[in-house]
């Protein structure tokens, strides 16, 4: 259970205390103009997002969940002569007779450099990497102040940094085909955080410029009063002003962009899912400007 299980499920809680605080607070009325000519003003309620809202922290919860279901039971282990390694993304199964091992530097050649398919949160760094040298490994490093040891075959190359790793080597040097080699200090820096950081931002911002340019080119054909919610049997139960109304969605959108830069650290499968809800979310504004829509 790695720190960023427990942010992932923290915000998917606090999420659910705002759907629930929203939906409360959507029973409230206000007072909105029915027409430039007409003094008299009618009542609605506020639009109610609340669904929405929920379904995102009920998203942000299973996301923590898996995190937490694809780290349980992974690890290495010695069995038979084989050493096993489990990372939830990817597991590999290493010969000792056959196997060469060698430590290395976290900064040098076989230092990672890019997160191919695997997390990375708090002590945990799981699954498929890219190394600074361009080779691709599996990899698990739990804890810190551990050395980093390549065990490679023929066809698979693992990175190992967890406790015990030392007694693992030694095993290795005394029944693989060669001895520990001495360890790398070539210097080369690591990328992963950047191009993670690089392509969650721009996922984000492209949905929040699809949501700022729609908004903006269909303000003009929309009403100075719009309806922004409709109850279950399709009827409109919900009104709001079009400036405020335009600015909701994008502001949705922002906040999402942000959780999902965030998330998008850990693994590329958030980045994915917070992509999707961009997308819905997109899609749900563009209904709403349609029912609205003089044309």
């Amino acid at each position: 259970m790695n720190f960023g299980i427990w942010i992932t499920a923290g915000l998917g809680l606090v999420t659910l205390l705002v759907a629930a605080t929203w939906w409360l607070t959507s029973r409230s009325r206000v007072a909105l103009p029915e027409s430039s000519q007409q003094a008299h003003s009618v009542r609605g309620r506020r639009p109610n997002v609340a669904p929405m809202i929920a379904g995102i922290g009920v998203l942000l919860i299973a996301l923590g969940a898996w995190f937490a279901y694809s780290g349980a039971g992974t690890g290495w282990s010695l069995a038979g002569g084989t050493l096993s390694v489990k990372t939830g993304f990817g597991n590999a199964a290493i010969p000792v007779s056959q196997a060469r091992a060698e430590w290395v530097s976290p900064t040098g050649p076989y230092g990672l450099a890019l997160r191919t398919n695997g997390v990375s949160a708090g002590a945990l760094q799981a699954g498929k990497f890219r190394t600074n040298n361009g080779q691709s490994v599996l990899a698990f490093h739990y804890g810190g102040g551990h050395r980093w040891l390549l065990v490679r075959d023929s066809q698979t190359q693992v990175l190992i940094s967890t406790p015990h790793v030392e007694s693992l080597a030694k095993y290795i040097s005394l029944r693989g085909t060669a001895n520990i080699l001495p360890v790398q200090h070539r210097q080369s820096p690591t990328l992963a955080l950047l191009v993670h950081l690089a392509m969650g931002t721009a996922v984000g911002l492209v949905f929040v410029l699809a949501q700022l340019a729609m908004a903006k080119r269909v303000a003009p054909g929309l009403p100075e009063k719009m309806i922004t919610h409709w109850g279950v049997d399709g009827k409109p139960d919900g009104w709001m002003k079009k400036q405020t109304a335009l600015r909701v969605m994008p502001s949705i959108a922002i906040v999402m962009a942000l959780i999902g830069v965030a998330a998008s650290l850990a693994t590329y499968t958030a980045l994915v899912i917070f992509g999707f809800v961009q997308l819905v979310i997109l899609g749900v504004a563009r209904l709403m400007y349609r029912a609205n829509s003089k044309g």
